[in-house]
């Protein structure tokens, strides 16, 4: 069914899946996401299978990222009338972002 022709009986549909990607440590890892369907919902974050602790909200956030963080992130939602999951995405982390050391000489 379509979500125009009204996938509107109040289940949790995750309408934006998460993005995994490469992320620098020491700096912000960000996952977001967007999730309808009738409140309260519920949601929880997992990586590699495992729930996060500050993982209960549409977006995540973690400040400074390790390289533990990597791993494989998913998001379930709920509510009481259902469950929706998103698929599992990558996350990798780098020392650091490239940096431009010396400026291009002109010829």
């Amino acid at each position: 069914m379509r979500l125009e022709e009204g996938l509107d009986d109040g289940r949790p549909l995750i309408i934006r899946p998460p993005i995994g990607g490469t992320f620098f440590t020491g700096r912000t890892l960000e996952l977001k996401a967007k999730a309808i369907g009738t409140a309260p919902l519920s949601f929880q974050w997992f990586k590699d299978g495992n729930p996060i602790t500050p993982g209960t909200n549409e977006t995540l956030l973690l400040p400074a990222a390790q390289f533990s963080d990597a791993g494989s992130y998913q998001l379930v939602v709920s509510n009481a009338l259902g469950v929706a999951q998103s698929v599992a995405v990558p996350v990798m982390t780098s020392n650091s972002a490239p940096a431009l050391i010396s400026q291009p000489v002109g010829r």
